[in-house]
């Protein structure tokens, strides 16, 4: 299942997240990274599926070339400055030592393990300061068939499986070279592209939804689509420019009426935030902000989906949260959803939740004090807003009275009785642009095909092979 988490999303929605224009670049050949960057290894246990040996080669951009063959099953690679050495994991016998940039194993028996995951594929090995840098080089519908069964859940329905399969082909195909300056391939094995585990989970239904779709991707007016998928919607997808601030024609909101909340993964959820929590996570995200007071959607797109959150403290000052900043930032599980029990508007202000800094009325108007054990008693209030009651009108005290400390401000809001916490609660799980896979899902079980879901959540696209 495709997981949007807090940490997919800030990388997710960054520069690479935006689609690439363009033809489909065919290759036969697609790069995966496997351990790279901060996971790269020493050292490398490798195996052979069926006992069979390796055919040990490099690459030429996407061309293997034979080096030798060797009759040993299991190995240990690992790196001395730049050079790759093969050694026997049992005896520890020096097999090969290469220095080419991309040193390969290509399993006789078509499939290689590699740190207790198989693959089918070679793999290849690149090192640098004696340390190693994996990847898997594999065809593309090998790939997708590595991709399908662990971003959907292999035993839903065909149909669903094949619309995921197309997509994830297609988004394989956009991210060509997406980490080569970098790191050398083309795309990696987590959420910042497509989650890949090799044939773990693979399952005869998987595989053939892959098969059945064979080569066919999606493009819109000619150029390759990328085609993003996410877990729920919750109600409706949503416009890419209203989520990344990027207009793409076949990535438009669209009301989805097919997915089972109830059953689907995070379907209905809440969270509460206190306000210090608020005020901690927008400082993490950059903004500056006092003592939070307010927390209030000021604006919905055209789908109902939040695009405007405002955060107010007590000074007065404000933070305007757009776009995708309103889920990531709150780290909330998708952009549909209320606060304190308020939907809040579509396009224009909400009347503001003035209850979360309103205390009840004291018995003694405007004067009240605040409560004894709070140590900024002797401080008068300074500015006031009226109250409904027959007590008359009560005081709202000014940040300089109540202060930034949490715990003069949190006993002040306990003991007149306001709250100083805010219950986000939603629909959905995903950053609601593309294919919703529990819509897919639903629509797969009403008899929906997959061609018809594709286009149902893609504007405009064709499917092409």
């Amino acid at each position: 299942m495709k997981r949007i988490l807090a940490v997919f999303l800030t990388v997710m929605l960054c520069a690479g997240l935006l689609p690439r224009a363009g033809a489909a670049e065919h290759v036969s050949t697609l790069r995966v990274g496997l351990h790279y960057g901060s996971g790269v290894l020493n050292a490398a246990s490798v195996s052979s599926a069926d006992g069979g040996g390796f055919t040990v080669g490099c690459y030429d951009g996407r061309n293997f070339q034979s080096r030798t063959t060797i009759s040993n099953s299991r190995l240990r690679v690992s790196a001395s400055g730049k050079s790759v050495t093969i050694t026997d994991a049992g005896t520890g016998t020096a097999i090969y030592t290469g220095k080419d940039d991309n040193l390969a194993l290509r399993p006789n028996g078509g499939q290689a393990k590699c740190q207790d995951t198989s693959y089918r594929g070679d793999l290849v090995f690149a090192a640098s300061g004696g340390q190693l840098t994996v990847m898997n080089y594999i065809g593309i519908e090998d790939y997708v068939k590595g991709v399908l069964p662990n971003e959907m859940v292999p035993s839903w329905h065909i149909e669903a499986l094949k619309a995921q399969a197309v997509c994830a082909r297609s988004y394989a195909l956009s991210s060509i070279n997406k980490h080569q300056s970098r790191y050398g391939f083309d795309v990696c094995d987590g959420t910042d592209c497509q989650v890949y585990r090799g044939t773990t989970n693979t399952t005869n239904q998987s595989d053939s939804a892959v098969t059945a779709t064979a080569g066919e991707y999606l493009t819109y007016n000619g150029e390759l689509a990328t085609t993003y998928f996410f877990s729920s919607d919750g109600g409706a997808t949503e416009d890419a420019v209203n989520v990344w601030g990027t207009e793409v024609g076949y990535l438009k909101g669209v009301p989805d009426p097919y997915e089972n909340l109830d059953a689907a993964d995070n379907g209905r959820w809440t969270k509460t935030l206190t306000a210090g929590e608020v005020a901690n996570k927008l400082r993490a995200a950059g903004y500056s902000i006092g003592t939070v007071s307010n927390v209030a959607i000021t604006k919905r797109t055209a789908m109902d989906n939040v695009n405007e959150v405002t955060v107010t403290d007590t000074k007065g000052s404000k933070v305007v949260l757009k776009r995708q900043a309103c889920r990531t930032v709150f780290g909330v599980n998708s952009i549909r959803y209320s606060i304190n029990g308020q939907s809040g508007g579509s396009g224009a202000p909400v009347k503001t939740d003035t209850t979360v800094l309103t205390p009840a009325p004291p018995a003694a108007p405007e004067t009240a004090p605040l409560p004894s054990a709070n140590p900024l008693d002797t401080v008068e209030p300074t500015n006031y807003i009226s109250g409904s009651s027959a007590a008359g009108p009560y005081p709202r005290f000014a940040a300089a009275v109540i202060g930034a400390t949490g715990d003069a401000l949190r006993q002040y809001l306990k003991a007149y009785g306001a709250t100083s916490s805010f219950t986000f609660a939603g629909t959905g799980w995903g950053h609601n642009v593309g294919m919703s896979q529990y819509g897919a899902k639903g629509m797969a079980e009403l008899g929906f095909g997959y061609q018809e879901i594709l286009h149902y959540y893609f504007t405009d696209v064709q499917i092409q092979k």
